[in-house]
């Protein structure tokens, strides 16, 4: 278990409801509503769901590192792109269990400076570091 020395920002968000609602953050940039990825009476309503954000939260956190990594390394990250997917299913009990996929586009990058920085931002992000070991993890990179 990791243990912060020293908090750099917290970022807080509230629902409303259990299942069908919203979500908003603390300081108002977003008010979403939301309804669960699977088929249920919510059909036809419109919300994101927890694997969406999760993947929209890991995406940006990962580019950014990822971009770091590149111009450390005198590689320009404009026109990259991160790409990441949240599988939510069930392992052979019926546990509930997610998996997850990295794609990373760059084609203007020489490929081993891209899978150097690639293994460093993963190595960095806190959401791979919190994933890992925990879920299975895709990182690939597209051509």
């Amino acid at each position: 278990m990791q243990i912060l020395d020293q908090i750099m920002y917290t970022g807080v968000a509230t629902t409303d409801n259990a299942r069908v609602g919203r979500v908003r953050s603390e300081d108002g940039n977003f008010d979403l509503p939301y309804i669960p990825p699977v088929p249920g009476p919510w059909e036809g309503q419109e919300g994101t769901n927890p694997e969406q954000l999760l993947a929209a939260a890991w995406s940006i956190c990962f580019h950014g590192l990822l971009g770091a990594g590149l111009r450390e390394r005198d590689a320009d990250p404009d026109g990259s792109r991160v790409r990441v997917s949240i599988d939510l299913g069930q392992n052979g009990t019926g546990t509930l269990g997610l998996a997850a996929g990295i794609a990373v586009t760059a084609p203007a990058i020489d490929r081993d400076v891209l899978s150097a920085a690639l293994e460093e931002a993963y190595k960095r992000c806190p959401f791979c570091q919190a994933m890992d070991g925990n879920i299975g993890v895709d990182l690939r990179i597209i051509e």
